[in-house]
């Protein structure tokens, strides 16, 4: 019994200096053979998780950061196994846990989706809405988000494999039945503005595909003609054949369809997204409005292109407020987003100037006010030349008047008769308002820079004014200003029949009513420039 465990016991001491004997050997081969068989037959049944897994588990981190050589690597190794059919959908579905890159900035922040490399959650930190919410111009879904790319017919967005290179970009690869996409955003966070790239690659013929572009459609503002809204949204298209605005809402249905169109854009009144194509390959856009997620998308289409083997594209994509010199610090044809009218010659210096004003008031309105009075300085000129004209006119009316009764029988001798006596005078019957004609383009111009520049949004002037973008609450201001204009009336001289002085005594009411819903700020230079007229008319009528 002794001597057999001192045998056992011997036999064990000696095995444990030679652990790779045969039979250990034999194990190993075994098991090797098991798990490859077994990892084979996975493969072939499950060859996405298995990829997956094996992916994962290789790299040994989140698949987000998993170096694109690494990858391929695997990949190779693990294609052999597939056959083609299973390698086009394993390329198209690969990664599809890949997580959206997140990009933060002082003035916005966003995020960057492998799902067409759509930007999502578009947040501008600068600039709340009307319930102090942070602004947010994203809307996305599976199907579509903003500046993804998407090929024609296929319901799902193009999946990209993201890689973060930087604190300001991102690149991400994509493939889908032979063709490889590979799409780069460089991005200017003080500018809202990404420099995009898009290179396709295939062996004979290029899809066609799509960048996309969406906005979430509101309902329509109320408006009538004596409360009109400046509230809207567009569909705004520059094009081989001239500009397109059109106004779209949640109520109607939209269809629009452009052709070579070098920048489309969907914007509100005071914020917008829009893409620039910067290629030498001019798209068509599309634009509809899906009224199940209430959503207006855009569409920038690339042709299908024949016998061709690669395509690059550039683009500037926009997503950010309407203001005129972020616009066009990132390119100049952005800047027309701002509707400025057809004088937006004379709109754009005006608006420097206003900005100068506010660069040393530090207020807004008081901006706007010594913007009136500089503006009804420079027009004084032609004022003083208008109340010579009326006061002139108002010396010869009794003559006229004795004139007009004596000839009330004969127009054209009375005519004949009212001309020689302006003549012999020296009245031009035009003289008081032609002046006033040559200034108009002015006055139009500065209520258009007050009506659309993202300045005056929810920017305070003092007392009962807190957003100069909004209507007054109180409605002191069209109160005010209809005062003025009546005083006005009071002192100006007037050449009219008695009937027409009844009919002009309404209005200051009419203009009261009118000024009801515009925006304080464009009711603050109203009223500021109807003063100023009429101390100037009470100043310059007694010189004349």
């Amino acid at each position: 019994m002794v001597t057999t465990l001192f045998l056992r016991r011997n036999v064990v001491e000696n095995n444990q200096g030679s652990f790779l004997d045969k039979n250990t050997i034999i194990a190993i081969v075994l098991t090797i053979i098991v798990w490859v068989g077994w990892s084979q037959y996975m493969a072939k049944k499950y060859p996405e998780a298995e990829k997956e897994a094996l992916i994962e588990t290789l790299a040994g981190k989140d698949s987000t950061k998993i170096d694109a050589n690494v990858k391929q690597s695997i990949e190779a190794n693990l294609e052999p196994s597939l056959d083609q059919s299973q390698k086009e959908v394993a390329a198209t579905t690969i990664n599809k846990d890949v997580k959206p890159v997140v990009f933060d900035f002082p003035k916005l922040s966003f995020t960057v989706s492998p799902l067409g490399m759509g930007l999502n959650e578009i947040i501008l930190k600068d600039y709340t809405d009307r319930e102090d919410k942070n602004i947010q111009l994203s809307v996305s879904s599976k199907t579509y988000s903003n500046f993804a790319t998407k090929l024609e017919g296929k319901d799902e967005l193009l999946f990209f494999d993201l890689k973060k290179i930087s604190e300001t970009e991102v690149i991400g690869e994509g493939s889908f039945e032979g063709v490889t996409y590979e799409k780069k955003y460089k991005i200017n966070p003080e500018t809202f503005s990404i420099d995009a790239s898009l290179s396709v690659k295939g062996e004979n013929t290029l899809p066609q595909f799509e960048t996309l572009i969406t906005e979430k459609a509101n309902a329509p503002a109320a408006s009538s003609m004596l409360s009109p809204s400046m509230e809207k949204q567009e569909v705004i298209v520059k094009h081989k054949d001239g500009d397109d605005r059109e106004i779209f809402n949640n109520q109607e249905p939209f269809v629009g369809d452009f052709n070579s169109v070098y920048m489309a854009s969907l914007s509100s009144h005071y914020f917008a997204t829009a893409v620039m194509d910067m290629s030498d390959v001019i798209p068509n856009f599309k634009a509809n409005y899906d009224k199940a997620n209430e959503t207006m998308i855009g569409k920038l289409i690339y042709p299908s292109f024949a016998g061709t083997k690669s395509l690059d594209l550039k683009y500037k994509l926009y997503f950010g407020p309407k203001d005129v010199s972020t616009l066009q610090s990132v390119n100049a044809n952005l800047s027309e987003l701002v509707d400025f009218g057809m004088f937006s010659f004379i709109a754009e210096p005006l608006l420097r100037l206003m900005k100068w004003f506010y660069s040393f008031l530090g207020n807004w309105g008081l901006a706007i006010i010594a913007l009136t009075v500089l503006v009804r300085l420079v027009v004084l000129p032609f004022n003083v030349m208008s109340y010579k004209s009326m006061s002139k006119m108002q010396a010869i009316q009794p003559t006229l008047k004795a004139v007009r009764e004596k000839y009330k029988d004969d127009p054209v001798r009375m005519n004949q008769e009212v001309m020689g006596i302006m003549k012999q005078e020296k009245v031009n019957p035009a003289g008081g308002c032609l002046p006033m004609l040559l200034q108009f383009p002015i006055f139009i111009a500065l209520y258009r820079v007050l009506s659309e520049s993202i300045d005056l949004y929810k920017a305070p002037f003092g007392l009962w004014i807190t957003d100069l973008s909004l209507k007054d609450p109180y409605y002191v201001l069209p109160i005010l200003m209809g005062i003025s204009m009546f005083l006005q009336q009071k002192i100006t001289p007037s050449t009219m029949d008695p009937q027409q002085q009844k009919v002009m005594a309404f209005m200051p009411i009419v203009f009261s009513l009118l000024m009801i819903s515009l925006p304080s700020g464009l009711t603050l230079y109203i009223f500021v420039s109807t003063i100023f007229g009429v101390i100037q008319q009470q100043l310059f009528m007694k010189k004349a």
